[in-house]
């Protein structure tokens, strides 16, 4: 029988590394707003990579999560802000002197679409409240309930909505 201590050189099992190929189809997939266990399991379908070919999820939600907060500009924030500009939607409810949001476009559900903040799609949100935008008919002097801004903006107040046009002088 031997004593003492025995070495033996074992190569590390090397974690699997998001191919380019990946990494595409993860930029495709997280643009389109899904979750990084979701891209992770398409990229299986896919590309037909067994358990042992795929990154781990935790590569996956890292990848995604950057890619999210660089190009896509999308942060912890903004689901945040998302939720508040639609608890200050505007509605027949709200009172005279209580803020609601207002944006340029809407999307399917005809809420604000304020857009991710990148480039192509800014990300613009409105704050007033009735009472200002009487204050600013009134003294407008034009047509009652519409207010007129440098830069060609008409806000128009009507009894369940405001509604808005900009002109930009370019």
């Amino acid at each position: 029988m031997e004593t003492g201590a025995h070495e033996t050189l074992v190569k590390e099992p090397q974690k699997v590394k998001l191919t380019p190929r990946l990494k595409d189809y993860g930029r495709e997939m997280a643009t389109q707003g899904l979750k990084p266990s979701r891209i992770r399991n398409g990229m299986a379908r896919r590309f037909g990579l067994t358990e042992s070919e795929l990154p781990t999820l935790r590569q996956v939600q890292w990848f995604v999560s950057s890619y999210s907060k660089k190009n896509l500009h999308r942060n912890d924030d903004y689901d945040e802000s998302l939720s508040q500009i639609d608890q200050l939607a505007y509605g027949p409810t709200v009172s005279d002197t209580n803020p609601f949001s207002f944006g340029w476009k809407r999307d399917g559900r005809g809420k604000p679409d304020v857009g991710n903040g990148s480039d192509e799609k800014q990300f613009l949100v409105g704050l007033t409240t009735k009472r200002l935008l009487l204050n600013a008919s009134t003294e407008c002097g034009s047509r009652p309930g519409v207010v007129r801004f440098p830069h060609g903006c008409h806000l128009q107040v009507e009894p369940s909505r405001v509604s808005c046009h900009c002109v930009w002088d370019l």
